[in-house]
């Protein structure tokens, strides 16, 4: 978003932990290529753990962000959408 971005489609590289590395769910325990990972976009190096808290552990009685600092601090202010890699080979075939 800092460089412009309006959005950003999100996919896992097979070479990581897809279906180049060995045999795919069910059989096996990599990703298959209709795959979609789970996870966060928040910025983790910025708010990692629980973003309420980004200095300290998350207990009883810490300081705590508001909603507005956490948005500000901690979340891209741009659409993010997570992708399998089957559906990511033709935007980026058609890079080429």
């Amino acid at each position: 978003q800092n460089a412009g971005a309006i959005g950003v489609l999100i996919c896992s590289d097979p070479a990581d932990d897809g279906f180049s590395k060995g045999p795919v769910y069910p059989e096996g325990s990599f990703r298959p290529d209709t795959a979609v990972q789970r996870g966060s976009v928040l910025f983790a190096s910025q708010c990692g753990g629980d973003p309420s808290t980004p200095d300290g552990p998350s207990e009883p009685g810490a300081s705590r962000l508001s909603l507005e600092e956490i948005q500000d601090k901690c979340t891209p202010k741009i659409p993010s959408l997570p992708i399998s890699w089957k559906n990511a080979l033709f935007f980026l075939q058609a890079l080429d």
